[in-house]
């Protein structure tokens, strides 16, 4: 009766009848394990956690062959993932299929399909350490299990596809990725109600790799999208919902609309404060954003004490050089940057980097993002030698984590690129300025602004060592991308435009 209400969407029925069912001690570890799932359905972290903490106390008590061992295992693994301690997360996922292997022969159809499911949390648990291939390679393991299980579940296929594309999203394989999305989506389309709350997901993982290829309204239509379903289908608290708050706040604070982000973030707070404990993980990433925002809207106090909130939080939980710690000093380096206080910014991203360095977590993303914002604040002290430096290290990290033609890959050698025409070496700056073009034709709209931008860049350097004839097709080009895009109404496109212009007539006037 329990499970058949809670596939109806009641909750409350549901849990009514598991708790009958756990108080009468009638197979009281598996209905632990499903009432725990309801309560996490209805983003009620601490409630599941206690219950699966109870399970766990049981396990003592089981047989090693006993199956219903390797489900609370694997419950067991997803709080721990959920807590922030992903390798333990690993560890229980990994013991939960030993203990299946005991039970069920590997070519028994359950086994398949157990071991599908835990190949997508493992998949899932190393992509958020930012370990990609390795996301990969059990999400093709579960879709293997898929196959080899001739199941006629299309839904289970839409779940491996969705997995595999958001791999490819976190390694910048946009073209691959909106591939393996959108076959799921399909698939979610083609079998569930237009409204039915395993959509949004999609539409979300969709929207993020519009939002990595700067499509930024094409994104939040996505987003739009799975807030109107949530809103409809999920409690107004639910972590789902906190989720896609937090997507489409990060999207409007990148087009700098920040009152909106800013209510995007407080929204996804309030859900938060609602369901989590007051020093859950998830909170880091919320004071993290809305510190970022506060400092992009020169409310420089606020966003300092949303950051000393975030590190109240990590020092309670963790130990001071780990890799979350890292990230903590790198976020509070970046509002120190937006404030034009360059000591304190290089002081905390040094402090990220040698957190990370001393955690032994390898991460390439964060190594990039690190020395990124180094290369910036040297590039603001005129210090153009470690800027470039800084940026060479940033291409290593890129090129081992990265496929070679990554949009992310275009800004450094752009970048490259700038340092190198402040150091008055303007035709290596234009070697690096224009394999950055490349990589954008390749992946972006033929009239994306981008690409004016990096015209702009490259007719820059051109004027600037006179050579007026090359730099005409690239400014002619820029201009016809940029008013293409000005409707629009975007002041950068507006500015971008009128320095073309201004370029153009420069340019005929000297070759006149």
């Amino acid at each position: 009766m329990g499970m058949a209400y809670f596939q109806k969407a009641d909750y409350p029925k549901a849990i009514s009848f598991y708790d009958k069912a756990l108080k009468s001690k009638i197979e009281s570890l598996p209905n632990s394990r499903h009432i725990s799932v309801v309560y996490c359905t209805m983003g009620q972290q601490t409630k599941t956690d206690a219950i699966l903490k109870r399970a766990e106390e049981r396990l003592g008590f089981l047989p090693d062959k006993h199956y219903e061992l390797t489900a609370i295992q694997a419950n067991v693994g997803n709080m721990s993932f959920d807590e922030g301690k992903p390798y333990e997360a690993i560890s229980l996922y990994e013991k939960s299929i030993e203990g299946a292997k005991k039970s069920l022969s590997e070519n028994h159809s359950d086994f398949i399909m157990y071991y599908n499911y835990i190949g997508l949390l493992i998949g899932k648990v190393y992509s958020s350490l930012d370990q990609q291939q390795l996301a990969i390679f059990y999400h093709e393991k579960a879709l293997e299990c898929h196959e080899k299980s001739n199941s006629s579940n299309q839904l289970h296929l839409a779940v491996c596809f969705n997995h595999i594309g958001s791999a490819h999203t976190e390694m910048g394989e946009f073209s691959k990725a909106l591939s393996f999305l959108n076959k799921a989506l399909g698939i979610k389309q083609k079998f569930l109600p237009e409204n039915h709350s395993n959509l949004p997901e999609m539409y979300t993982n969709v929207g993020l790799v519009y939002f990595y290829m700067h499509e930024y309204q094409q994104a939040n239509s996505f987003y739009e999208k799975a807030i109107e379903i949530q809103q409809k289908s999920h409690f107004e608290n639910h972590p789902a919902l906190a989720t896609t708050y937090n997507n489409i706040g990060c999207s409007y604070r990148t087009m700098k609309g920040c009152p909106k982000a800013l209510s995007y973030f407080e929204k996804m707070l309030e859900i938060q404060k609602s369901s989590l404990k007051p020093d859950h993980p998830n909170f880091v990433t919320s004071y993290s954003n809305i510190a970022l925002l506060y400092s992009k809207m020169d409310a420089y106090s606020n966003a300092i004490s949303h950051c000393e909130k975030e590190n109240d939080i990590l020092k309670k939980s963790l130990p001071p050089n780990c890799f979350q710690m890292a990230t903590f000093y790198y976020n509070y380096g970046l509002v120190y940057l937006e404030k034009k206080d360059y000591s304190q910014a290089m002081s905390l991203s040094k402090e990220a980097l040698d957190s990370l360095q001393k955690s032994g977590n390898e991460s390439q993303l964060l190594n990039t993002l690190i020395h990124n914002t180094l290369a910036h604040i040297y590039f603001e002290l005129v210090d153009y030698p470690n800027a470039l430096s800084c940026l060479k290290k940033v291409r290593e990290f890129q090129q081992k984590s990265l496929s070679g033609n990554h949009l992310n890959l275009a800004t450094t050698y752009n970048n490259i690129g700038r340092a190198y025409s402040k150091m008055n070496n303007d035709l290596k700056a234009i070697s690096f300025c224009e394999k950055a073009r490349e990589i954008l034709q390749k992946y972006l709209p033929s009239n994306h602004s981008d690409l004016a931008i990096m015209c702009r860049n490259i007719g820059s350097i051109y004027c600037k060592i006179g050579e007026f004839l090359k730099a005409l097709p690239f400014v002619e080009d820029g201009l016809n991308i940029a008013q293409w895009n000005s409707n629009k109404n975007d002041t950068n496109i507006m500015s971008l435009t009128k320095e073309l212009i201004e370029m153009k007539e420069k340019i005929r006037m000297e070759l006149k």
